[in-house]
């Protein structure tokens, strides 16, 4: 499988770490650097979490696993090798998922760099590969 920006992974509880099972975007790119792969996490919207970057199931409507407002942590991204992802995705570990329209990708950007809260290594790595804007 040849990862890139915008696939996404379902990552269950406990594996990288992860406190529930959860969606996750591959943010940077493999193919510039494959030792720190950026997975931003998908979750439900709440009042108390980040607005910078909210998700309606119409910005990806050919997607079933946006259902309801969600929207992107932030401030709590996977930093991981390719090789890593590859090795949970062949033993079946994590499951690839469809992944999402280029726009909502772009918008996901947008949020990264407006967020007060994002994580510093992460906003370093995708700036570093001209993902913010």
């Amino acid at each position: 499988m040849i990862l890139r920006p915008g696939n996404t992974l379902y990552i269950p509880h406990g594996t990288l770490g992860t406190a529930q099972d959860h969606l996750y975007v591959v943010a940077s790119s493999p193919g510039i650097d494959a030792t720190n792969i950026v997975l931003l996490c998908v979750t439900t919207f709440d009042d108390y979490k980040d607005d910078s970057c909210l998700i309606q199931p119409s910005d990806c409507p050919d997607l079933d696993f946006i259902t309801h407002l969600s929207c992107i942590d932030y401030r709590d991204p996977l930093i991981v090798p390719l090789d890593t992802i590859l090795k949970l995705l062949a033993t079946k570990h994590i499951r690839s998922r469809s992944a999402i329209p280029e726009p909502l990708l772009q918008k996901i950007y947008r949020g990264a760099a407006e967020s007060l809260f994002t994580d510093p290594a992460a906003a370093a790595i995708l700036d570093s590969q001209g993902c913010l804007p």
